[in-house]
């Protein structure tokens, strides 16, 4: 695991609170969006399926809205680590076929947080982490899913109604 991903020196470190902050209210605004038009946090259940790369949200065991997701990390809260969902070889290639243009943006720019695969990561960094994400892919929002000891965000890539 790296530590450098703090070894960010003035500018670079404002560049980056910059993006942070820049995704964060981005974000805001898709998951407002999400909410208004889908109602995204009211349904009963939802499941991911990696093969298809789509998350369903159903009600009464009925399918009421599928995603497009694409796999941004995860956080583990038992080891207080980020993992990036490209570095994770668990990930089937439908949810992992996008996440690597974040990684290159994030080259070019000089972000190590969005190029280190691992590092010490919370909650916090998930969401600041899929805020960014979220701008360089182009998705719609993020849906965060319980794990057995953590969290997996994911971008929601397109969302449409089910018949």
């Amino acid at each position: 695991m790296a530590s450098s991903v703090e070894a960010l020196d003035g500018d670079a470190e404002a560049a980056w609170i910059d993006v942070v902050t820049q995704g964060h209210h981005a974000l805001r605004d898709k998951q407002r969006a999400l909410e208004q038009d889908h109602g995204i946090s009211h349904f009963e259940r939802w499941d991911y399926d990696q093969a298809a790369g789509t998350l369903t949200f159903s009600d009464g065991g009925v399918p009421r809205l599928v995603a497009d997701i694409e796999f941004i990390g995860s956080v583990s809260e038992a080891s207080g680590t980020w993992l990036w969902a490209w570095a994770n070889f668990h990930n089937e290639a439908p949810v992992v076929s996008r996440i690597a243009a974040v990684r290159e943006w994030g080259e070019t720019q000089g972000f190590l947080h969005l190029t280190v695969p691992l590092w010490k990561g919370d909650a916090t960094d998930g969401w600041e982490l899929s805020g960014v994400a979220a701008q360089v892919l182009g998705a719609q929002g993020v849906y965060r899913v319980p794990t057995g000891r953590g969290f997996l965000y994911m971008a929601l890539m397109s969302v449409q109604r089910v018949a």
